[in-house]
């Protein structure tokens, strides 16, 4: 379905503000600065090089007073749907902090999203739970962020966030009546994370999918995988349901890929540019453009957060800035009261001086506290010894990339205990004749094919987790055998949950070097 630009595109916006926006992925990261409903500026930086970081800390720090938003795009975060027990409305959100803190480590970033409540039976609370980890590259470019002087308002997650987006998306086809349709999918392509897929019910995030697209330029390829993937889900929460209800789908994509795909009528394709109009963007999209980072980013800012999450150091920074907006107020209120308030303030703002001092040491102590563990790397002594002999071993066993040790050595380093090798079948192609993996491959030849069998080791209570499990797994081996061409077999799609508990079979090939 195609919509035309109106003449005079509503804007969403009625205040105009200025913002830094940072979407954060697997793949990298894009920094948006906007005003209101215009942008301003977009940059994007592959990883966390330094040279990368400095890059950003200093377009960021040359505007101080523009707060700064984070949106997280990666591959491992969890959804997990629970019904905790009919307890009443003053009780249940000691139980969900409970349920949290048990359920996710303590170094990552959670919350929950209340869904509905069940009207018959025991009426028990229906909540759904989601975690990512506080781990690299994520931390890396939170750490480049608190070390600037613009506050960090709100850290949020695309699948999350997308209610919001959805909310407005879905008004191209329902301006003014509510959509038929119970549940309903949005999928979005991304640069900095991939294919983002997520399931809705009655508007509320009920799962979410990332599938990894890096490296492919084909558009044809890249549509074959959107239609793939789509079925995977769909036929997934057919069986996790046990329904036959249709479910509307939502595809935001650029005009190549939108021209390849296959459509029926519960399909609404459309691109990031006709998204952007319709919602009053200006400058956010270009015509050509095919990914949707910068328009949800745009979007985020100007929108109420659905879930903020937080960190300690974030935490305590905000106390900081909303205890110096409190002074301040109460600095501009002296000047209009009388003795007997002046008194009463006096006593107010001791306190909250006092307050402010006590919470700007301890923000030093963090600061300081992350700069020493930068510098210092403290090793036992009798540990030394150990380090240095397997530091010379691994030197001995990868000497050469092309020797079948060191390469089942990176295999097992890349599975890890998600999967045990069943057999490993190591084939060159007259390697004599081969360039290394480190020299040019003028004639774009194929060293090595090497075939490995494992057995997947599904470890989730979930197809959820399930899927999640075999795609870091995957994700896993492609950063490993990067100079590589990986090709994989599939989890089969009518697995059943019994099933997906006991080792599962996956063939593994690698080709290369690379040239």
């Amino acid at each position: 379905m195609d919509i035309k630009a109106p003449k005079e595109p509503k804007i969403l916006i009625t205040k105009p503000k200025s913002f830094f926006v940072l979407v954060i992925g697997d793949y990298g990261a894009i920094l948006v600065f906007g005003k209101g409903n215009t942008l301003e500026m977009r940059n994007f930086f592959p990883n966390t090089d330094s040279k990368y970081l400095d890059d950003l800390k200093d377009i960021i720090s040359a505007d101080p007073q523009t707060p700064v938003y984070v949106l997280i795009d990666v591959l491992d975060q969890t959804y997990n749907p629970q019904s905790l027990p009919a307890v009443n409305a003053l009780s249940i959100g000691g139980l969900v902090k409970k349920r949290l803190e048990r359920d996710f480590p303590d170094n990552s970033l959670k919350g929950s999203l209340f869904i509905d409540r069940n009207q018959t039976g025991r009426k028990d609370w229906n909540y759904l739970f989601i975690a990512t980890p506080y781990a690299p590259p994520l931390t890396e470019w939170l750490e480049a962020i608190l070390a600037l002087p613009n506050r960090l308002k709100h850290i949020g997650l695309v699948p999350v966030e997308s209610e919001v987006f959805f909310n407005k998306v879905s008004k191209l086809v329902y301006p003014k009546v509510k959509s038929p349709f119970n549940i309903q999918m949005l999928v979005m392509h991304t640069k900095v994370g991939g294919i983002r897929q997520v399931v809705y019910k009655n508007g509320r995030i009920i799962f979410s999918r990332l599938i990894s697209v890096e490296n492919i330029e084909d558009d044809q390829i890249v549509a074959g995988q959107f239609e793939q993937e789509i079925q995977n889900t769909l036929q997934y929460l057919t069986r996790a349901s046990k329904s036959t209800e249709k479910i509307e789908v939502f595809i935001i994509c650029g005009t190549a890929i939108k021209t390849a795909l296959s459509t029926n009528k519960e399909f609404h394709i459309y691109t990031p540019y006709e998204i952007s109009v319709h919602m009053g963007f200006k400058n956010a999209v270009l015509p050509n453009d095919k990914f949707t980072d910068v328009m949800f980013g745009m979007m985020y800012c100007n929108a109420r957060p659905v879930l903020p999450f937080s960190t300690s150091e974030t935490r305590l920074l905000n106390n900081l800035y909303v205890t110096h907006k409190v002074s301040k107020a109460l600095s501009a209120l002296f000047c209009f009261t009388i003795f007997a308030i002046y008194a009463l303030y006096f006593i107010t703002t001791e306190s909250i001086s006092n307050q402010i001092d006590a919470d700007q040491e301890k923000l030093g102590y963090i600061a300081r506290e992350i700069d020493s563990r930068k510098k210092e790397t403290k090793i036992d002594e009798s540990e030394s010894r150990k380090i240095i002999e397997v530091t010379s071993i691994y030197k001995t066993l990868t000497e050469d990339k092309l020797n079948p040790k060191a390469i089942l050595s990176r295999v097992q380093k890349a599975i890890r205990k998600d999967a045990t090798i069943r057999s490993f079948e190591w084939k060159s192609n007259n390697i004599s004749t081969v360039p290394q993996a480190s020299t040019p491959n003028p004639l774009g030849m194929t060293a090595l094919e090497i075939s490995i069998s494992v057995s997947f080791i599904n470890t989730g209570n979930s197809y959820q987790e399930l899927f999640n499990n075999f795609d870091n797994f995957v994700k896993n081996i492609e950063n490993e055998f990067k100079e590589y061409q990986v090709e994989y077999t599939r989890i089969n799609q009518q697995i059943t949950f019994q099933e997906s508990k006991q080792q599962i079979p996956i063939n593994i090939t690698l080709r290369g070097p690379k040239s």
